[in-house]
């Protein structure tokens, strides 16, 4: 008796099961890249902001400004003691976020106390958008 060729039911539900996790894990690959570089960005503009803040209830004085700004022309952060660019942490500023990131224009002084206007900061991809909002007492999330 001659045997039917082809695959049997489980066969083509096993390759079907792999076939979507493979696709799934694909399609999950190239969004989370834009994901993870804004991300890493917003990471870097947290940690400017916080740096700028406690700098200021450090260092600033009446005549003496801490500020943070964020350049959307070039996708750059700065971080400036009385208005000249500083180097902190390693990490010398202005400080150019990676390619393909955009940044809004902003500039957020702090005083003695910590505290800047409330404001917002966005940072986007082509697919992806964070804002960092910073509070009237100059905290940033």
């Amino acid at each position: 008796m001659a045997r039917a060729q082809g695959f049997t039911l489980v066969e083509l539900v096993s390759i079907i099961v792999i076939l979507g996790i493979i696709s799934i894990t694909v399609i999950g690959v190239g969004n989370s890249g834009d994901l993870q570089r804004v991300q890493a960005s917003r990471d870097q503009v947290l940690l400017a902001l916080r740096s700028a803040r406690h700098l200021a209830m450090a260092k600033a004085s009446s005549s003496r400004r801490i500020q943070f700004v964020a350049n959307a022309a070039d996708d750059s952060i700065d971080l400036r003691d009385d208005g000249s660019s500083i180097t902190l942490g390693g990490v010398s500023y202005p400080y150019t976020l990676g390619q393909g990131i955009q940044i809004t224009d902003a500039t957020v002084s702090f005083d003695k106390m910590g505290r800047s206007p409330a404001s917002s900061i966005s940072i986007s991809t082509a697919d992806v958008s964070v804002t960092v909002s910073i509070s009237a007492n100059g905290a940033a999330r």
